[in-house]
């Protein structure tokens, strides 16, 4: 996308420079549609990019976040809530831990997470993946790897097509679909009684 731009920026100066020689009534015309069209990103996902995880980071505000590339080493925690989205596309994401369950993802209120196409995983302790409240989680081509399980309380919602998801828990309130998905070692179940 940046050369892209960068080209465009270029043949802008270039008419730029034409203008001044010649015919000035049309050409304006023009470096005006091609600045509309350089400002158009194509096949881009719409979102503030995260291209590095150092510490814990909260997502609150009511947007996108996009993570689209690799982050090894995480030391911190992805804390979510309000209305806010995050899609982690064609991306693994790593966490680094000392010590079990030291960070994990924490999704609340009505926020929402997006996997497709990625992996997110440990090196070799297990990290926590927890919803609460109306959050919702999508997986779809994703692996969900060495954390202590997906947890979904409350109100919370799972939608999942060709993924592996290592450990699923929830309670009589959450709400599961799985399409073509391999979850191991087990499902549980937690039952509220009132």
């Amino acid at each position: 996308f940046e050369d892209y731009h960068n080209g465009v920026f270029v043949f802008q100066i270039s008419l730029i420079f034409f203008y001044m020689h010649y015919n000035k009534k049309y050409l304006f015309l023009l470096i005006c549609m091609i600045s509309a069209i350089s400002s158009c990103r194509k096949d881009d996902v719409a979102g503030t990019r995260i291209t590095q995880i150092s510490g814990d980071i909260s997502l609150y505000e009511d947007k996108t976040y996009i993570i689209d590339s690799d982050i090894p080493n995480i030391h911190g925690s992805i804390n979510m809530g309000g209305n806010a989205v995050l899609k982690i596309i064609n991306a693994t994401l790593t966490f680094e831990l000392n010590e079990d369950l030291d960070y994990g993802i924490y999704i609340e209120d009505s926020a929402k997470i997006v996997i497709e196409n990625s992996t997110l995983t440990s090196e070799d302790k297990m990290w926590e993946f927890e919803l609460r409240g109306n959050a919702a989680i999508e997986v779809n081509n994703s692996s969900l790897e060495n954390h202590s399980a997906v947890k979904l309380f409350d109100s919370c919602r799972l939608d999942a097509k060709n993924s592996l998801i290592e450990e699923l828990r929830m309670d009589n309130y959450g709400i599961a679909n799985l399409d073509s998905c391999e979850i191991y070692p087990n499902m549980q179940f937690f039952f509220n009684v009132s």
